[in-house]
C-alpha cells in the first residue's frame, strides 16, 4: 500500500559547502544521492562574464536550434532575437506573462545545427571560466580515462550550455545515457525537481517519449513560475525532492533518477553527464557486451 503523507512530502536536496572529491565519492556518488554543492562555483569568471553580449560573440553563431519542453528543437531563430527575448521575459509582469506558451530554451551544442569544431571553439574559448573542483580525477568509464582531465579541458559526454529564458522547463525524464549528470548554475534562478529511481514511473516516462516523438509539448509555463513557492510535482511514487540553484551552486543527479527543471529567473548553465566505475552496473555491463558484439 502507498503511502499517501510520503507521497506527498517534498525533501530539499542536501546541501554541502566546500564539497571535496573525497567527500563527494564516499558520501554521494558512491551511495547514488543528490547533493547541491553549494557556491562550489561561485568563484568561476563565468558569474561576472558570461552576459547575453558575451555569449553572442562566444558562440560565434547567428542563429541557432532552440528546444521546447524537451530537449528536441522546434525552430531555429536568431540569437540576437532570443536573447532580447531572453531579457524581455526575466523583467515580464507576472500578470502578463504568455503562460500558454511554450518558452523555448538553447541547448549548444543542438545535436542538429552545430558543427564539432564550432563546439569545440566555444569550450576552448570559455575553458578558463569554470571548474568543478570536486569532481574526482580517476577511474571513468565515459568519458574513457582511468585520468580524466577534468570538464573544462576535455569532452565529457552531452556537455553543453543551456540557456534558459523565466518560464521555460524541461520536463521529466531520466538521462538516455543512463549515467549521473551535473547541472552547474551561472546565472538567474532554477529549481529542479528529483524522485527517487522507482519502476512505477516507467508508465510515466514512456507517456513523456510519445508525446516527444509526436511532437506534443507540454505547457507548464504557470507551474514554471510557481516552482520556487508553491508548485511541487508529485507523481505519487515517492517524495519530490526539490533543489533551488543560484548562481555558482552545482547540483549532482545520480544515474536513472527522473527529474525536471524549471527556470524561475532566465540564466544560463552548463550540464554533463560522466559515468564513473563507481556507477558501473549489471546493465551496464550488458550494454557495453552488446554494443562490442555489434561492432565484430
Amino acid at each position: 500500500m502507498i503511502d499517501m503523507e510520503q507521497e506527498r512530502t517534498v525533501v530539499e536536496v542536501e546541501r554541502r559547502e566546500g564539497l571535496t572529491a573525497r567527500i563527494f565519492v564516499r558520501d554521494f556518488l558512491s551511495k547514488k544521492r543528490p547533493v547541491i554543492a553549494s557556491g562550489a562555483g561561485s568563484g568561476w569568471r563565468a558569474l561576472q562574464k558570461w552576459s547575453p553580449s558575451f555569449l553572442v560573440a562566444a558562440l560565434g553563431v547567428s542563429s541557432v536550434q532552440v528546444s521546447g519542453s524537451f530537449f528536441d528543437p522546434v525552430e531555429k531563430i536568431s540569437l540576437v532575437d532570443f536573447f532580447a527575448e531572453f531579457e524581455r521575459l526575466d523583467k515580464l509582469d507576472s500578470t502578463r506573462f504568455p503562460i500558454e506558451s511554450v518558452i523555448p530554451y538553447l541547448r549548444y551544442p543542438s545535436p542538429v545545427s552545430v558543427a564539432e569544431e564550432s563546439d569545440a571553439r566555444f569550450w576552448e574559448s570559455v575553458s578558463n571560466d569554470w571548474d568543478i573542483p570536486f569532481l574526482p580525477r580517476f577511474s571513468y568509464i565515459r568519458p574513457p580515462a582511468l585520468r580524466a582531465p577534468p570538464p573544462n579541458r576535455f569532452r565529457y559526454p552531452e556537455r553543453q550550455l543551456l540557456v534558459a529564458p523565466r518560464g521555460a522547463c524541461t520536463t521529466l525524464h531520466v538521462d538516455r545515457t543512463n549515467d549521473s549528470a551535473l547541472l552547474c548554475c551561472v546565472s538567474g534562478k532554477r529549481v529542479a525537481f528529483l524522485f527517487p529511481p522507482s519502476e512505477r514511473f516507467g508508465s510515466v516516462l514512456a507517456a513523456e517519449d510519445r508525446a516527444r516523438e509526436a511532437a506534443v509539448y507540454p505547457v507548464k509555463t504557470r507551474q514554471c513560475l510557481e516552482a520556487e513557492d508553491s508548485f511541487v510535482p508529485s507523481y505519487g511514487f515517492g517524495p519530490t525532492l526539490r533543489a533551488i540553484l543560484t548562481p555558482g551552486d552545482i547540483l549532482f543527479i545520480p544515474k536513472r533518477w527522473p527529474h525536471e527543471v524549471y527556470t524561475v529567473r532566465s540564466s544560463a548553465a552548463i550540464t554533463f553527464n560522466f559515468l564513473h566505475l563507481l556507477d558501473l552496473d549489471r546493465s551496464h555491463l550488458q550494454c557495453m557486451s552488446l554494443s562490442r558484439c555489434e561492432n565484430l
